[in-house]
């Protein structure tokens, strides 16, 4: 659980005003801290933004170089996720569910019931965004829990 681009991180995160271990927990599993990896779906870098993605929260089109920039990469997927955050009422789990599926898909998730946050979390649709809001909300208590 390493502070890999701790600096760039802590930046972006004050900005978006977003925890940077939460940032840290997001990067760690999406690329595992490399700056140049790519998905089979197209996302790029540190974060895995998709170039649509990274574009609309830049304002401009971006090439692929410039999203493996570690500095640029960390301060767009900080800004999108706290534009989740902000969205879902900061809603960690719906923010994070929002950042693998996409906006439309939590917003459906936040409209099932939250009384047992177990069988919510078995009742979200989707085999992979259930195991990446677990994988990124354990990294984001384990990160917590040695820094803090």
């Amino acid at each position: 659980y390493p502070r890999a681009y701790w600096d760039a991180v802590q930046t972006a995160a004050e900005a978006a005003n977003v925890d940077p271990y939460l940032v840290l927990s997001v990067i760690r599993e999406e690329s595992r801290f490399d700056p140049r990896a790519i998905s089979i779906a197209g996302a790029v870098g540190l974060m895995q933004l998709l170039p649509g993605t990274a574009s609309g929260v830049a304002g401009a089109t971006l090439s692929i170089a410039q999203l493996t920039q570690p500095e640029i990469n960390i301060r767009l997927g900080t800004q999108f996720l706290g534009g989740l955050l902000r969205r879902f009422r900061g809603d960690v789990v719906l923010a994070v569910a929002g950042y693998n599926a996409g906006p439309g898909a939590a917003q459906r998730f936040g409209r099932m019931s939250r009384k047992d946050p177990d069988l919510f979390f078995e009742r979200i649709p989707f085999l992979e965004t259930r195991a990446y809001v677990q994988r990124v909300l354990q990294s984001y208590g384990i990160y917590r829990w040695l820094y803090r």
